[in-house]
């Protein structure tokens, strides 16, 4: 499984263009983040906020685009997608 809070971690190290512009502002890694309900995910009523869970997510692709980033010492692409979960459940490793 990928470390999603390493790899940011990793990008904003790397990119002038992450800092704060006002230095007294600590350096906040954002991750992409999944909003779900009781509904869809009910074993969430009985987690505890701050710890990790491991979820399987089926999901559909609805947009896709790149782009290139151009800052004064380089240029890079960036890619980003959209997706739709169209599934959920809790990771086991019976649900493999």
């Amino acid at each position: 499984m990928r470390d999603v809070e390493k790899i940011v971690r990793e990008k904003m190290h790397k990119e002038k263009s992450l800092e704060p512009m006002d230095s007294s502002m600590p350096m906040r890694a954002y991750l992409p983040s999944l909003f779900l309900n009781a509904d869809v995910l009910p074993e969430m009523k009985s987690w505890k906020t701050g710890q990790e869970y491991t979820l399987k997510l089926r999901v559909r692709m609805t947009e896709y685009t790149e782009r290139a980033e151009k800052s004064l010492e380089s240029t890079h692409q960036e890619s980003h997608a959209q997706f739709d979960i169209t599934g959920v459940e809790v990771w086991t490793k019976k649900s493999k």
